[in-house]
């Protein structure tokens, strides 16, 4: 097997994440809890980045590009491209307020009381797609380089999405797919989507899913809501 150092292997995961940002409904409750019409626009957008990451994983000429024969990277993608993601077998929704996600902050050493409101929401937004990095961290950095480069992204229009919210999708014998949803201006709405490259996440059945994922959430230092949806 050909063995890659830690420091080639952050590189390459840096460097691909700097490519991809360059070239880069219903009533909704205070909380980001999304109802109706707004909920299944949210779903149907998130199951259409999922389908995207699996043609992702399927391009050979994509993961040559991506992986540059680091086998720890190519084996980690086939392996997402051999899971099983027809068909979900739940959604949730993960909800963070926003003094849950500013104190949060402060435990990662960034304190945002003194900063003005629209960087203090620049931040917070941008740190919804920071914690999946850090939950895949956990296994490992070829499971934090992939999940940066089998990734898809999407804006469309949702009046109705007033703060930002996460989907999990949870698929049979998978590793499950998230998704944020980031409102800005004018009803748009940026979608970003990832794997979550967690075992016991990809092990846990139905009926301990939202238990697994609200410890894993614990581990590092955060406490959302989750709620099933699907």
């Amino acid at each position: 097997m050909k063995k890659v150092s830690f420091r080639k292997l952050l590189c390459l995961f840096l460097c691909v994440c700097l490519l991809l940002i360059c070239s880069a409904c219903g009533k909704s409750d205070s909380n980001g809890k999304e109802t109706g019409d707004n909920l299944d626009k949210l779903y149907e957008q998130g199951l259409k980045l999922a389908d995207t990451m699996q043609e992702l994983c399927s391009n050979e000429s994509y993961i040559k590009s991506v992986a540059g024969g680091v086998e720890e990277l190519t084996s980690k993608i086939a392996e997402l491209s051999n899971g099983n993601y027809e068909n979900s077998t739940a959604v949730y929704q993960v909800s963070v307020e926003q003094s849950v996600m500013e104190a949060y902050l402060t435990l990662m050493g960034l304190d945002t009381k003194n900063l003005s409101d629209n960087l203090k929401n620049s931040i917070i937004n941008k740190s919804y797609g920071s914690i999946i990095n850090i939950l895949n961290s956990k296994s490992g950095v070829t499971s934090l380089a992939v999940s940066g480069v089998i990734t898809a992204n999407s804006t469309f229009v949702c009046n109705a999405l007033q703060s930002p919210t996460i989907y999990i999708y949870q698929y049979p014998d998978s590793y499950p797919v998230c998704i944020s949803f980031i409102p800005g201006e004018d009803g748009a709405v940026s979608a970003n989507s990832s794997y979550i490259l967690l075992d016991n996440l990809k092990d846990a059945d139905e009926n301990n899913f939202s238990d697994t994922l609200s410890s894993s959430f614990t581990a590092i230092g955060l406490t959302p809501d989750i709620s099933k949806i699907k």
